[in-house]
């Protein structure tokens, strides 16, 4: 809203913090016209990245990719000479008062602000930048060097512990002009780490299987699949034991530590699923239809709650 964006430029101003505010429905004709008059402003160049970003993020028009890369070319920006990760920050409005969430946003974004030009005061990253929706934060990072990607993950981790309610996607790394599907990345990572890994922040590299079964879904593999995992369905409790189990890394310990039962109660409870299921643990194949088809089902289950398309 007009008011929330006031507040905003007040606040970023107060704290001498660089703030682009763009509406999302700005189409290719009207970036231009801004694009023209940045030009004829020299102080104003360095301007056009965001103009650029967030066009790309949020635009629908199909060929928004090739339009982008042919103004990276012709300006030179930075921004798109090197490598970019995007992440995607989920805030989860828990509260029903607008207010709240809204201070909520802003004491997150500061911390974020902080903490990435820290990173590149160490020079973990070249630059970053920020997109803003109604309910999520985007952040482009520019990358001199790719193993540093893990670093600035790890930093990040340890500041998400303060804000439990924001989740976090993070794409892989690519170019500019592949920015459109780094969102989708993006997108699905927080979703899928939300719903399914229970995961604060998830990585796209660490989801991928997730997403090749959410896109090979059809009807005829899901019935097989479904099939697969059906005998399940009546034993809540076990479908909960499988879950972990494949969660833990197969690890037992681990496993019965998180739900609070002996060993050998696990033993039995894996022993019962391979005999309800008929595929067996200590068979690489049978294990893999079974991990296929645990992953297939939480997806169906979770498409139909969030409504991801």
């Amino acid at each position: 809203s007009s008011a929330a964006s006031d507040v905003y430029k007040r606040q970023a101003q107060d704290k001498q913090i660089p703030i682009f505010l763009i509406p999302p429905q700005r189409t290719y004709l009207s970036l231009t016209n801004a694009i023209n008059r940045l030009l004829s402003q020299e102080v104003e160049r360095d301007s056009l990245k965001e103009y650029l970003m967030k066009y790309l993020l949020l635009s629908k028009e199909p060929k928004k990719d090739l339009i982008v890369h042919r103004c990276a070319e012709s300006l030179q920006l930075p921004l798109f000479q090197k490598k970019i990760q995007l992440i995607q920050f989920q805030l989860h409005k828990s509260h029903k008062e607008t207010q709240v969430f809204e201070q909520q946003r802003y004491s997150f974004f500061l911390h974020a602000c902080d903490l990435f030009e820290q990173m590149k005061q160490n020079k973990l990253l070249f630059d970053f930048i920020f997109m803003h929706t109604d309910n999520v934060i985007y952040t482009c990072l520019l990358m001199d060097n790719e193993k540093k990607s893990i670093a600035c993950i790890a930093e990040l981790s340890n500041m998400l512990k303060k804000f439990p309610s924001v989740h976090a996607g993070i794409s892989s790394i690519q170019t500019a002009e592949h920015t459109a599907n780094m969102m989708m990345e993006a997108e699905f990572s927080v979703h899928a780490g939300t719903a399914l890994a229970h995961q604060q922040i998830t990585s796209y590299s660490k989801i991928q299987l997730l997403h090749v079964i959410y896109n090979l879904q059809t009807q005829d593999n899901n019935q097989y699949l479904h099939k697969v995992i059906e005998p399940l369905l009546e034993h809540p409790f076990l479908l909960d034991t499988l879950t972990k189990y494949f969660r833990n890394n197969e690890n037992q310990k681990v496993t019965c530590k998180e739900l609070f039962i002996h060993v050998n109660t696990l033993q039995y409870r894996l022993k019962k699923i391979e005999t309800l299921t008929n595929l067996h643990l200590n068979n690489i194949q049978d294990k893999m239809y079974l991990y296929v088809a645990l992953l297939s089902y939480m997806i169906e289950n979770w498409r139909d709650k969030y409504d991801y398309d």
